[in-house]
């Protein structure tokens, strides 16, 4: 799909969803632990979707960039008594799908599976494990920092993740906002095992975490199942609110040489928070 065909497709997607939000049949409540629940009925497929949300992203990371990431990556790498390859192998046998990433206001964990309660009994348990009681390997640690690592050296390279990198830092310089997730050289070579652990013991809890379930269930069976995708989390405590954004007073334009026949522009500055009554409607 091309860019201009993409595009065409969101902002019709993007409509279609501002005209049927209305109408959408969410249900809402709270687990036992106190994970918020939103839940859509859908029996178009047997399956569900499940994703769960922290406020985990690198907003949260401090004076270790690259630590969210880092956490996020490591929660597939083992949970006690369970290896990475036997958590791969799990969801594979069953045709199921896990997922996982860190932006900068969140983090998050998917997992697609066939409702029969035969498969999603057991992937529902496993994904419970992997968000609440990751074991951090040693192993597991060395290996995806050097990745991260690897993988801030390529941005240098890449013209559109260095003005990218370049814009964030100007518009919210002294902001949570202002690096990425993707951290920083020292933050990553910095983290021990034990700021792993104290950062997932922080966030990754339930008074932190929104979980989305979407498909083939019931209220009553989303309810049961809800309980046991969030079974192990610790209650804990939600994150801090992040500080309001820098005013931006007057207009600056940031040049940087690069050597490449391209040219990238990126302009903007900060307009609205996502809770904004006028949000979506921008971004449509």
């Amino acid at each position: 799909m091309t860019s201009r065909w993409r595009s065409i497709f969101l902002f019709i997607l993007g409509g279609l969803l501002f005209q049927s939000a209305q109408a959408l049949d969410i249900k809402t409540w709270e687990t036992s632990n106190g994970v918020k629940v939103l839940f859509v009925e859908s029996h178009a497929l047997p399956m569900v979707d499940v994703r769960l949300t922290y406020k985990a992203g690198s907003a949260r990371d401090g004076d270790k960039p690259g630590i969210s990431r880092l956490v996020n990556a490591l929660l597939v790498e083992g949970t006690g008594d369970i290896s990475a390859e036997q958590i791969a192998l799990t969801f594979e046998s069953v045709g199921a799908q896990q997922g996982h990433d860190s932006l900068r206001d969140m983090a998050w964990t998917s997992l697609r599976s066939l409702s029969d309660p035969a498969m999603l009994d057991k992937t529902s348990d496993l994904f419970a494990r992997i968000n609440a009681l990751p074991s951090f390997p040693l192993d597991a640690i060395e290996r995806d920092r050097k990745s991260l690592l690897v993988s801030l050296a390529n941005r240098e390279k890449e013209i559109s993740n260095v003005v990218e990198d370049a814009f964030f830092k100007q518009v919210y310089q002294g902001h949570a906002y202002e690096l990425g997730p993707h951290g920083t050289e020292q933050g990553l070579k910095s983290i021990s095992r034990q700021d792993l652990i104290d950062f997932h013991a922080r966030y990754y809890v339930a008074a932190n975490a929104t979980l989305a379930l979407v498909g083939d269930l019931t209220e009553s069976e989303a309810r049961r199942y809800a309980e046991q995708l969030t079974r192990y989390l610790k209650k804990g405590e939600p994150a801090a609110v992040l500080g309001p954004a820098p005013k931006v007073d007057k207009a600056q334009t940031i040049r940087i040489p690069f050597k490449t026949t391209q040219s990238h522009i990126v302009q903007g500055m900060p307009v609205l928070t996502r809770n904004d009554a006028d949000y979506f409607a921008l971004y449509v």
